[in-house]
This record gives C-alpha cells, sequence and structure tokens, in this order.
C-alpha cells in the first residue's frame, strides 16, 4: 500500500530536488513535512472539482413540523461535515414519511427557487429544496413547509479527507496515486530550488492523470420527460382488421 510519504517523495525526485534513493525521512524531515502541507491543500482544492470526487455520500435531515430552513456542518442543525455542494437531478434525494413511504423531492437552482411565489406555504408533503452554500454552516431550505417529522435523504459530494501523517495509506481509487504525485510536483516546484530543471512532459503526463479519473467519475445524465407532454405518432390504418 502507497502512503503519503510515497507520494511526496516521488514529487520530489519528480522535480529532480532528490536523487532516486537519496530521500530519507531521518534525514529531510523538514521538505517531506513540507510536501505533506501541500499535498494536504492539494486535496482540498479537489473537493471543489466535482468530477474528482469518486462518489457521493448520502446524509439524512428530519424535518421539523413549520421550519422550513435548517443549518448544516459542524455543530449545525445537520450536524455533518458540510458539503460543497448537494447533487441535484430526479431521483437523487426522496423525502420519508413516519410511515416509512417514499415520496420525490428534488434541490432545484437558486434561479429556480425564487420563481417560488410563496414559500410560507404549509403542506405534508415537502417536495423542493435549496442548498444555500455559506460558510462555514450552509443552509437547507425546503418547500413546502413540512407539517410532520419527515426524513430528508439527499446526496453531498464526498469531500477528500486529509493526510494526518507521512506514514498515512492512501485508500483511493486506481489512478490516483500517479494524480496525485505528479499534480503535487507542479504545485511544490516554486518551493523549491532544483539544481536541474523539470521534465517538459511532467505538466502533461499531470493533466493527463487528471483528466482519466474524470472521464472514469463522468456520470451520463438521463433525462426524465412527463410521459402526459410526450408526442406520440397516429397509429397506421391496418388492411387486416380496417381500423388503426
Amino acid at each position: 500500500m502507497n502512503t503519503a510519504q510515497d507520494i511526496c517523495v516521488t514529487s520530489l525526485e519528480a522535480m529532480k530536488v532528490y536523487a532516486p534513493g537519496e530521500l530519507t525521512q531521518s534525514a529531510n524531515n523538514a521538505d517531506l513535512q513540507r510536501m505533506l502541507s501541500l499535498l494536504n491543500g492539494m486535496l482540498d482544492g479537489w473537493s471543489t472539482e466535482s468530477l474528482m470526487t469518486f462518489a457521493t455520500q448520502q446524509l439524512q435531515a428530519t424535518l421539523v413540523p413549520a421550519s422550513a430552513s435548517y443549518t448544516i456542518g459542524s455543530g449545525g442543525v445537520i450536524n455533518v461535515t458540510r458539503p460543497q455542494d448537494i447533487t441535484r437531478g430526479t431521483g437523487v434525494a426522496y423525502v420519508q414519511d413516519p410511515s416509512g413511504n417514499n415520496y420525490p423531492f428534488q434541490f432545484v437552482t437558486k434561479a429556480e427557487w425564487n420563481m417560488i411565489g410563496n414559500r410560507t406555504v404549509n403542506s405534508n408533503v415537502p417536495d423542493t429544496g435549496y442548498y444555500d452554500q455559506q460558510f462555514p454552516l450552509g443552509v437547507v431550505n425546503v418547500f413546502p413547509t413540512p407539517s410532520l417529522n419527515w426524513v430528508l435523504f439527499f446526496e453531498a459530494m464526498l469531500q477528500f479527507a486529509q493526510f494526518a501523517t507521512l506514514a498515512s495509506v492512501v485508500s483511493l481509487p486506481p489512478g490516483f496515486f500517479e494524480a496525485l504525485w505528479s499534480n503535487l510536483a507542479l504545485v511544490a516546484k516554486p518551493f523549491f530550488k532544483s539544481r536541474q530543471p523539470m521534465d517538459p512532459d511532467l505538466k502533461e503526463f499531470a493533466r493527463e492523470a487528471k483528466a482519466k479519473i474524470k472521464r472514469v467519475n463522468m456520470k451520463t445524465p438521463v433525462a426524465a420527460v412527463d410521459t402526459a407532454i410526450v408526442s406520440r405518432a397516429a397509429p397506421t390504418y391496418n388492411i387486416y382488421t380496417d381500423n388503426r
């Protein structure tokens, strides 16, 4: 299993700061700690790129009667890690009544949310939500205002965890190791004075390594169309039955 130190060492060697096998943790701990900090910073940035996040996390929240807004984040009403964003689309979210029955629920954009004329309406079945990405606590808004203790289930982009130490094991899908060390080399280059220039092919290698991950993570959208508004061709005449 690869560790955070393996990523840092490979990046330093790719930058030609150290020759292969030259670097040891005990002798160059300051350089490795700097690389670990830069690695965690890069992962933090990758959490904002939807196609770099390889999975979504299903979250849930119990809705309170007469309450239409819920803070979300560490210490919020929904006490979880603040989502970078909540996934939108048909079938992604749903609400469950106290009897265990599921009903459709969909998160919409700010523009669609603003088009709701009267958001003070109460209903037995909330069906629309809007995520206000405030910081440090986001706000989940629901409409209509629930009158029962519904449970809302929704998906959020999974954020990358930070490497606590250099010995932390890399537990990520295939393709991430080469993307991590190659892109870390580009990020860390300004912090180190190497005696040799960086290989000009490294930037292209790093770009392609990220592109491969994004191609795997890209989901094909499936259109949902109301059958009531879909036109149908007129039936053809049947010469055997003398009707359509």
